[in-house]
């Protein structure tokens, strides 16, 4: 039977460390102590925790009686039985309520006859040594009763009686409390609030008088150790041990309970508050005080009455536990940080770590490298039910079988295993396949148990790749040794014999396997230079080289030969391949020959064409004239007939730019002009060049606008967006075309998309050579030139530009070439002059009569005055004096020099604000021209753009 003595439980210290202290076992400061008042006749009662000095209760005065009262009402509240033994330990007197005993049933009797015989021999041993000791014992001790049924515990206190020969004795039962530090929290402040009811002090204050009364042990709680005369002491006096704080509010109190009684409110809500005591020593001490405003009756003004009780000891366990908690907190900041900083440690390790925190893997957590070898994102977690149920996108595969959950190695860790040097695949749901190989063992827990498991996995892939990679060479070059179209040796480095050759190597230099087997290289290699090369190789890497070897019969035959030094069992050899060139030399040497000739050939025609392209475009230029002036003049029956003509002309005129284009491209005699140039302005000039053609097909044309500016020649990169663009409308039935710049992979690109037939992808190369056209056999004049991506090509290939196409056949095409950005941001934006519409006075130099009488033809059809002249001097004379409004002037003069010069000379005669237009069918020299601030029409020249020219000069 357990029995605890001169102590009490940690749940009894904590709430009653104040209260109880008249019966602990130290030395007990109150001059008058329970057995004294156990010392009565028997009719006197004491309770547990209670201080009661009081006499026989008959005859008691009114405080007395109310000291009785107050003491049998803390013996019912509270489960506490008062008694007294004789020298014999037979009980003497007895008081309980709670437990349904007194005197007249337990007289006589002794601790054997109500206990069972353990409890009774400890509680004996306990009251024999109080008659030994004579001082006061306060023990707690656990007791069954006689019949039998549970443990019940008991706070005791024992002393002997003064003047008697016997024992004063106080049991208060604590199961309660005992039971409840084993509880929830909750459930032990309740414990506490009820075990602290018994160790309440009792007051009353007087609010008329001032006078606060109470017992001796209220006063100990404010620091009094003697009860004052009649248990009473001033307001004043009592507010002298409470905290400086605290006497403002106490104060409060009581002048709000006076007021209350002058309303003649009273018995209203309950006043609850804490006070702090200030002791002798400077200590605090706290006590939680609970009252309410009460009549006093017989005239008096009033009483504020209630409880006290020390709570000091909770403060402090409120304080430590805050503490605690602040501290735990802390700690787990500290974790947290902590198992941050291992999360980050563990993530820069690159082997892939797994953790399961429990023996069947239910949650499985990894490092960074671990979830990247699966392909999940970090930080999540993984089941191996899901894993089962194959919704992890991967599977572990070991010795070619895929593994179940249960057999994993992380889930037989778990279960107590160790693992070691497992090697495995992880072969995801897209087919990739990773090599591991590593460890799993248990996670080992205080007590020895498996609390889960840890593994850890290299990526090895690389390393197998490697060895399946040497595997399938040893095998290949076992194959290529002997199947290979090429002479394979292998050469002793110190006497250049021949240790194995395959059968290519002596049948191509005519001899037999057993000749061949008797010869070194000094036999067969010709050059001198080339033998100690291909006997002791470089001694490092691969050595490549060109040399003749020597035929059986004599001629010479060159070889290409690629050797390394090679290690076969141990020892060193040198390896060579070799492959029989000579006939590929000799078409080389043809193909050379040939070769030269062509591009001679064709860099004659070429500069043949680009040198004529003048005098090939004067006549066009004539001709459209003249059918323009004509057209006018026919009937509209025979407008037919002009329209067939036009068509001819303009099909003619294109076939003559693009080949004289091709050309000059061929003769390298095109010159790129690099300026900064607006991508904007060109795409716009670009768009209105084909936006009427498109919407003549019911199609649309859409641009996006940029901003940005390149860095090339805009001429050239403009004649290559007219062809992306006419190609585009003219290979597109229903749809769109849509052009605009975008940047890719760092790169700036101005694309062409349209929704026309598309290319099929092995065709995409072909549209890019000359004269080559998809879906045109009849060679439609509709169709173009099939010199336009030629002239694309080498355009690009001048400029250092790269050109991207991607087609689908039948649903449409994009045409992309690469432009450089330029670094500047400030460039002029062009406004197109407006138009006048009168009647100008112009000096046109044309020293083709032909041409210059077609021009002037066209120009006075639209109403202008012609001066024509096929010098500069002719044109000042014919002139007479007056200065023109424009001059007109062809590149290229005779006598006279350059057109340039012409109108130079007519400026300085007549005045720099004579306006000037030069007249070239180059493309590279208007280009030029333009750059000098000449304006330029391009020969040959429609109609309908010298009329719209002619009206902007105005």
């Amino acid at each position: 039977m357990p029995f605890i003595r001169g102590r009490a439980s940690p749940l009894a210290r904590s709430a009653h460390s104040q209260s109880d202290a008249d019966i602990s076992c130290a030395a007990d400061p109150q001059p008058q102590s329970f057995a004294a008042a156990m010392a009565g006749d028997g009719d006197g009662h004491a309770g547990g925790r209670i201080d009661a000095s009081l006499p026989d209760a008959a005859g008691l005065p009114g405080d007395a009686e109310e000291s009785e009262r107050n003491f049998r009402l803390a013996m019912s509240l509270g489960q506490t039985i008062a008694y007294r033994l004789d020298r014999e330990l037979r009980i003497t007197w007895l008081y309980s309520s709670s437990y349904g005993y007194d005197t007249a049933i337990a007289y006589g009797k002794t601790a054997f006859d109500f206990l069972d015989q353990e409890s009774a021999e400890g509680l004996t041993a306990l009251y024999r040594e109080v008659f030994r000791t004579g001082k006061r014992v306060r023990a707690d001790v656990a007791v069954r009763a006689r019949a039998g049924g549970p443990v019940r515990y008991f706070e005791i206190a024992v002393e002997p009686v003064p003047g008697k020969d016997g024992l004063a004795c106080a049991a208060h039962e604590i199961s309660d409390r005992v039971e409840a530090e084993a509880r929830s929290r909750a459930a032990a402040d309740r414990l506490r609030f009820a075990l602290g009811a018994a160790g309440m002090c009792e007051w009353s204050w007087d609010l008329g008088a001032g006078i606060v009364t109470g017992c001796a042990r209220l006063f100990r709680l404010f620091g009094i150790d003697s009860l004052p005369y009649g248990g009473e002491m001033s307001a004043d006096a009592f507010f002298a041990t409470l905290h400086p704080t605290d006497r403002k509010r106490i104060r409060a109190v009581v002048d709000n309970g006076i007021a209350a009684v002058d309303k003649g409110l009273v018995g209203g809500e309950d006043i609850s508050l804490d006070l702090r005591v200030v002791l002798a020593d400077g200590t605090l001490r706290w006590l939680a005080t609970r009252g309410r405003v009460m009549g006093a009756g017989n005239g008096r003004d009033g009483l504020l009455t209630g409880l006290s009780w020390d709570v000091t000891s909770d403060r402090f366990a409120e304080h430590r536990l805050r503490s605690a908690r602040r501290e735990a907190e802390e700690r787990a900041h500290q974790a947290e940080r902590l198992e941050a900083e291992m999360q980050t440690i563990l993530n820069a390790v690159p082997v892939a770590i797994w953790v399961a925190r429990d023996s069947e893997c239910r949650i499985v957590e990894g490092n960074r490298a671990a979830y990247d070898l699966v392909s999940l994102s970090h930080r999540t977690p993984v089941s191996l039910a899901k894993y089962g149920a194959g919704d992890l996108g991967y599977r572990v595969v070991q010795d070619g079988q895929a593994l179940s959950p249960q057999q994993l190695s992380i889930y037989r860790a778990a279960h107590g295993e160790q693992l070691r040097g497992v090697e495995l695949q992880v072969v995801k749901d897209d087919g990739t396949v990773r090599w591991m190989y590593g460890n799993a063992v248990p996670l080992i827990g205080p007590g020895g148990e498996v609390r889960g498991a840890v593994s850890t996995f290299a990526d090895i892939t690389e390393r197998k790749t490697a060895e399946l990679l040497v595997q399938e060479s040893e095998e290949r070059y076992r194959t290529l040794f002997e199947m290979a179209p090429l002479s394979v040796v292998l050469v002793e480095p110190d006497t250049g014999r021949f240790a194995d050759f395959n059968t290519l190597a002596h049948e191509g230099l005519g001899y037999s396997c057993e000749e061949f087997a008797n010869l070194s290289l000094s036999d067969v290699v010709a050059d001198v230079g080339s033998l100690a090369a291909l006997r002791m190789g470089d001694g490092h890497g691969t050595l490549q080289l060109e040399t003749h070897y020597r035929h059986r019969d004599g001629r010479l035959l060159e070889f290409a030969a690629v050797g390394r030094r090679v290690f076969v069992n141990g020892k060193p050899y040198l390896q060579w391949m070799g492959l029989d060139i000579t006939r590929l030399k000799r078409a080389e040497a043809d193909l050379r020959e040939a070769k030269a000739e062509a591009e001679r050939a064709n860099i004659a025609k070429s500069k043949f064409l680009a040198a004529a392209s003048h005098d090939l475009r004067q006549p066009l230029h004539a001709l459209g004239l003249y059918l323009a002036v004509l057209s006018a003049q026919l009937a509209d029956a025979d407008r037919p007939l002009m329209t067939n003509l036009n068509h001819c002309l303009s099909s003619l005129t294109e076939l003559l730019d693009d080949m004289l284009d091709v050309s000059k491209l061929d003769a390298g005699v095109v010159t790129p002009r690099i300026v900064d140039f607006s991508l904007g302005e060109l795409i716009d000039k670009v768009v209105a060049s084909h936006e009427l053609s498109a919407r003549a097909k019911g199609l649309s044309v859409r641009k996006v606008g940029t901003t940005r500016m390149g860095r090339g020649d805009p001429s050239l990169l403009e004649r290559v967006l007219i062809n992306f663009l006419s190609n585009a409308v003219r290979y597109t039935r229903s749809g769109g075309v849509l052009i605009g710049c975008r940047r890719l992979e760092g790169r700036l690109w101005v694309e062409v998309w349209d929704t026309g037939v598309g290319i099929s992808e092995g065709q995409t190369a072909e549209i890019f050579e000359e004269f080559r056209q998809l879906g045109n056999p009849e060679r439609s004049r509709e169709k173009g030139s099939g010199l336009g991506l030629a002239i694309v090509r080498k355009i690009a290939s001048l400029l250092g530009q790269r050109i991207r196409v991607a087609s689908r056949p039948g649903k449409g095409s994009v045409f992309a070439i690469e432009v450089f950005e330029s670094q500047s941001r400030d460039y002029l934006v062009s406004l197109p002059p407006e138009r006048s519409g009168r009647i100008l006075r112009i000096a046109l130099i044309e020293d083709d009569a032909q041409t210059g009488e077609a021009f002037g033809c066209a120009l006075g059809a639209l109403g202008h005055q012609v001066v024509q002249a096929g010098s500069v001097a002719e044109a000042v004379d014919r002139l007479g004096g007056i200065p023109p409004d424009c001059v007109i002037a062809d590149l290229h003069l005779g006598g006279d020099g350059r057109g340039i010069e012409a109108v130079n000379h007519l400026r300085a005669v007549f005045g720099q604000g004579v306006q000037a237009v030069i007249l070239a069918g180059d493309a590279e020299a208007a280009a030029a021209i333009a750059a000098k601030g000449f304006r330029v029409l391009h020969k040959p020249v429609e109609y309908a753009a010298l009329r719209d020219f002619i009206a902007a000069l105005g």
